[in-house]
């Protein structure tokens, strides 16, 4: 079986075939440049996504060596996201699909991080997984495919978004989190001490905004431009974020053998963009007590190798199909 995917939520516009092996025939990806607008540009993204698919869908089918002939199931993602990428990505499957006959399959963008995982690795479900992106930041239990139970979430910011809030205010260009991270590699992790929200008042839900607060409200104190100043903003930053995240998921992890008893959850899956920072990724590894796994750092972040994967478990496990009267939803929880 061939799957064909199509990503267009944010400021990424993605396609690629796959196959129903996991085995990727090819991909395209266009990042989109948002930094003259210090975030994303909604009506920009639209309009990016619009001009940039039609040749995109040409490059992968060629790359492939494969015809519409030869792809069997059409996989976008319906949902969540902005809304006019999400109409974007769906009237093209929507066309694609009544022009060829091909059968589509709406898919949770975030299901599509959750599951990314499984192209690479054989892991048996129930696992916990730990999303934190750009939009989001939480902890589930993936029962099975379409099938989660949440445990935690952010009651305001995701990590994303703080990194992106704090680069900013140090002058540093869009997204923001790569370049904290570099940063942060030279600083000393210890030189500030920021507040850790939430952690004496829930067990298991997120809060970020008063850790972004106090950081930038530091910045504006200190008012350098000085290197060395900024590596340890970065440095003490990211410990903050990495000591929130390992009281939250060691929170989870008793209360999902509270939940399941025999059927033992040994696995944390992290993923979504955030789960690119190796300091991040290392850190959990080093400090949680269960295997963690991580996809690729290149597939972290949105592609539509993800979309594709979660299009066919949906369409072989649900039969999740759609037909032309789909409507996206820029909000779609697990």
């Amino acid at each position: 079986m061939v799957i064909f995917g199509i990503e267009a939520s944010c400021d990424e516009t993605a396609v690629a075939i796959i196959d129903d092996s996991g085995h990727i025939l090819s991909e395209a990806i266009f990042s989109q440049d948002h930094n003259m607008f210090g975030g994303v540009y909604p009506e920009y993204a639209a309009r990016n996504h619009v001009l940039s698919l039609r040749p995109m869908i040409g490059k992968v089918l060629q790359d492939a060596k494969v015809s519409w002939k030869d792809i069997n199931l059409i996989a976008f993602t319906g949902g969540p996201g902005l809304i006019g990428g999400l109409i974007v990505a769906t009237m093209l499957a929507k066309s694609l699909s009544l022009i060829t006959g091909i059968p589509m399959v709406p898919v949770n963008h975030l299901e599509g991080h959750a599951l990314m995982v499984t192209m690479f690795l054989d892991i048996t479900m129930p696992f916990l997984l730990l999303l934190i992106s750009g939009g989001h930041c939480q902890i589930l239990v993936v029962e099975d495919v379409g099938k989660y139970m949440q445990i935690g979430t952010t009651i305001d910011d995701s990590i994303g978004e703080c990194f992106d809030k704090v680069a900013r205010e140090m002058q540093l260009s869009y997204p923001g989190g790569p370049e904290i991270e570099q940063y942060a590699l030279r600083g000393n992790r210890k030189a500030f001490s920021f507040p850790k929200p939430l952690l004496t008042k829930s067990k298991y839900d997120f809060s970020f905004s008063g850790l972004k607060t106090s950081v930038i409200n530091t910045i504006h104190s200190c008012q350098s431009n000085d290197s060395q100043y900024k590596e340890d903003i970065s440095a003490s930053f990211e410990y903050t974020i990495v000591q929130i995240l390992l009281d939250r998921i060691q929170n989870s992890i008793q209360k999902s053998q509270e939940l399941y008893g025999d059927r033992d959850l040994n696995t944390l899956v992290v993923s979504g963009g955030v789960a690119a920072n190796q300091y991040i990724r290392q850190s959990l590894t080093d400090q949680l007590d269960i295997k963690c796994v991580y996809p690729p750092i290149k597939y972290c972040t949105d592609n539509a190798v993800m979309i594709a994967w979660a299009g066919y478990q949906n369409y072989i496990r649900n039969n999740c199909t759609c037909d032309l009267f789909f409507t996206p939803r820029s909000r779609w929880p697990l």
